[in-house]
This record gives structure tokens, C-alpha cells and sequence, in this order.
């Protein structure tokens, strides 16, 4: 019983000190966050005013007017002008005279050029100009405009590689001058074609038809005769041949007979 009472003697001593502390943190914030300067008068609110004018002061109560010098306004700098303005007296202007010709004199009429006539016909005359030297046409040799026969160009690696065998070249009839015939042409190692292509045309489908016959015939120098045909299809060779045509014009045709 005796320890009953001891530990229900502390569990009261422990609340109330717990109760004083909460009240002694409580009264030492209040003091510490309290303020403690000096009372104050509060400055009353804005509110609207009246105030009596004297009678220097209109003017300055004009200058606070926006549209003192932006319009026309009574106390501006221009206000006499704009707002008491009188309208200036009109008074028109006497109408001109009427136009008086001056009269005309037949006497004098034509003197000046008879003036300036007389003194070019009396004038020396300049002498005549020396002849010009005769104009001649020199005489100039026929110019050909196509070459004088069809020839063959090898261009790219393999100029001055063939062809082995020449072949003659036809003129190609024609009704305007031909252009040439470029064919690009693959060759192997045994100097056979392996592809050809044409590059530009003559303007002459049948010429065409005929240098990528002749491109497909001919046979190129060989690399090496002992080469095996695979051997020779991994080293091929690019070159272009340039065929330029002699044109001729076209056979005549007999004329139909008249009606």
C-alpha cells in the first residue's frame, strides 16, 4: 500500500510539473515575441479634401489639365487664336483684261530667213570629200563544213589499241550535216568487246545502227594472247570510239509529171 501511495505521489508531482513548464514556455514567448516599442499615432485614411483657392491659384490648377496644350483650350497658349478667331474680310481681285493681239505686219514677213538665206549662199563652200577606196571581197578557199571522208577516233585506254582490221566507212546520205557517233565500248584482256553502248547519236538512225554493228566486230590489241578467258574477263579495259561521218546529200527523186 505504502508503494501505491508513493508511485500515485509521483505521477502527480511529474503532471503538474509538466503543467508548469507548457505555462512558463508559454508566458516566455509571449514576453519574447511581444512588442515593445513605444504607441503610435495611425495616420488617418486618404479621403477626398476641400481646400479653398486663392486667387493666383487658377492657374496653377490649369496646368494640371491634359488637354491644356494637346487641344485647342481656353487657358492655352493658342486659345485666342482658336477659339475667338474672326474671319478676315474678302475682298476679290478685279478680273483681268481681255487679251489685245498685237497687229500683224505683212511687210516684214519672211526678212529674217531672206537675211540668213543671203548669208549661205555667200558663204565659201567646203571643198568635197575625197573618194572612198573600192571595197573588194578577197577570194577565200572552199571551206568544207564535214570531214572528206568517214573516220574512226579511239579515245580512252584503248587508243592506240586497234582496231586490228579496218573497216571502211560509207558517206551517209543525209539532209542536214551529221554530228558524230561516240560509243563506249568494254574490252577484255583478249581484245574482244564485251559491252557497247551508244554515248551521243548523229542525228542518222541508221549510221548509229551501223557503228554499234562495227563496234561489236572489232578486235582490239590484246593484253596478253595467253591469257585464259577468265583471266582476260577480269582485266577489261574502257574506251570510247568516235565515229564522224562525211555527209552527203540526198539522192534527188524524179519530179511527178504535170497534170
Amino acid at each position: 500500500m505504502k508503494r501505491q501511495a508513493n508511485e500515485s505521489r509521483r505521477r502527480r508531482v511529474r503532471w503538474w510539473g509538466s503543467v508548469t513548464l507548457v505555462f512558463a514556455t508559454q508566458l516566455g514567448l509571449i514576453f519574447w515575441l511581444s512588442d515593445r516599442s513605444p504607441l503610435r499615432t495611425r495616420p488617418p485614411a486618404v479621403s477626398p479634401s476641400i481646400n479653398l483657392l486663392d486667387s493666383g491659384a487658377e492657374n496653377l490648377l490649369a496646368l494640371q489639365d491634359a488637354t491644356l496644350f494637346a487641344l485647342p483650350h481656353q487657358q492655352g497658349f493658342s486659345g485666342p487664336a482658336w477659339l475667338h478667331f474672326t474671319p478676315p474680310d474678302f475682298h476679290p481681285a478685279d478680273p483681268p483684261d481681255p487679251p489685245r493681239w498685237l497687229a500683224l505686219q505683212p511687210a516684214v514677213l519672211g526678212r529674217t530667213f531672206q537675211q540668213l538665206l543671203a548669208l549661205r549662199l555667200n558663204a565659201d563652200r567646203p571643198s568635197p570629200r575625197p573618194p572612198l577606196p573600192e571595197l573588194f571581197r578577197p577570194a577565200l578557199p572552199a571551206q568544207r563544213l564535214g570531214p572528206a571522208e568517214s573516220e574512226l577516233v579511239v579515245a580512252g585506254e584503248l587508243a592506240g589499241q586497234g582496231p586490228l582490221a579496218a573497216i571502211p566507212l560509207p558517206p551517209q546520205p543525209h539532209a542536214d550535216l551529221l554530228t558524230n557517233t561516240v560509243v563506249s565500248v568494254v574490252v577484255d584482256g583478249l581484245g574482244q568487246p564485251v559491252t557497247t553502248t551508244l554515248l551521243a547519236g548523229s542525228g542518222r538512225t541508221e549510221a548509229d545502227r551501223l557503228a554499234l554493228d562495227h563496234a561489236r566486230q572489232f578486235r582490239f590489241r590484246p593484253l596478253d594472247p595467253g591469257l585464259t578467258p577468265l583471266e582476260a574477263r577480269n582485266r577489261l579495259r574502257w574506251g570510247e570510239l568516235i565515229f564522224h561521218w562525211q555527209t552527203v546529200p540526198l539522192p534527188g527523186t524524179n519530179t511527178p509529171p504535170a497534170s
